[in-house]
C-alpha cells in the first residue's frame, strides 16, 4: 500500500506498527522507537538541464514536479512549482522524458543509472532517521520494547549488518556502536 494509506491505517488504529516513519509522524496516538531503523537516503531533484533545475529550485521559473504518490515532497518545492503525485516512479520518468513535467523528485537509489546520468540533479532534502511508530497502547508498548531489545542484540552481535543488501547501505543507516552491557 502507499505511504498515505499506511499512515491512515495506523492513525485509525487498524495496524499496530508504522515502519519507516519520520519522528514527527508519531501523531497523537503513536510512540516512536528509541532506536532508529534506518536512515532515509537524500531526495534529489532531476531536470533536463542545470539551467532549468536551478530556475525551478530558485523560484525564478514556474513548473511542475512529479514524485511518487504518498511522499510529502510538496514541502520541499518552491511555491512557483506545482506538484503531481504519480502511482509509479516509472510514470514520472516518462512524464519528465516527454516534457510533460519539468522536474522529478526521488531517491537516486530507486532510479535507473541511465536516468540518473542523463539528467541534471541537485539534492533537495537530506536523509533523516526512520523509526518504527507503535500504537500508544499496552500492546504497542510491549512491541516497542521487544523491537528495541532485539535490534540492539542484532547490532551488538554483528548480525544486523547481514540483513542489509550491502555494506554501503548498512553504513548509510548510521547505527552507533553499542555496548551490550547497556542492554
Amino acid at each position: 500500500m502507499n505511504w498515505k494509506r499506511a499512515k491512515k491505517n495506523f492513525y485509525d488504529g487498524k495496524v499496530d506498527i508504522l515502519v519507516g516513519a519520520y519522528d514527527f509522524e508519531a501523531g497523537d496516538n503513536g510512540v516512536r522507537s528509541d532506536v532508529h531503523l534506518d536512515y532515509e537516503m537524500p531526495v534529489t531533484a532531476y531536470a533536463k538541464d542545470a539551467a532549468t533545475l536551478n530556475g525551478l529550485l530558485s523560484q525564478n521559473k514556474p513548473g511542475t514536479a512529479c514524485y511518487l504518490l504518498g511522499y510529502a515532497l510538496k514541502e520541499v518545492l518552491p511555491k512557483s512549482v506545482s506538484s503531481y503525485e504519480s502511482p509509479t516512479i516509472d510514470n514520472c520518468v516518462r512524464l519528465l522524458g516527454s516534457g510533460r513535467v519539468d522536474m522529478l523528485l526521488d531517491y537516486e537509489i530507486d532510479l535507473p543509472k541511465a536516468f540518473v546520468n542523463q539528467y541534471a540533479k541537485q539534492q533537495v532534502l537530506e536523509g533523516f532517521p526512520l523509526f518504527l511508530i507503535f500504537q500508544n497502547t499496552e500492546r504497542g508498548n510491549q512491541l516497542k520494547q521487544v523491537f528495541e531489545v532485539r535490534l540492539r542484540e542484532l547490532l551488538g552481535s554483528g548480525k544486523l549488518k547481514t540483513l542489509f543488501p550491502n555494506s554501503k547501505e548498512f553504513e548509510a543507516a548510521n547505527f552507533v556502536p553499542i555496548n551490550l552491557k547497556e542492554l
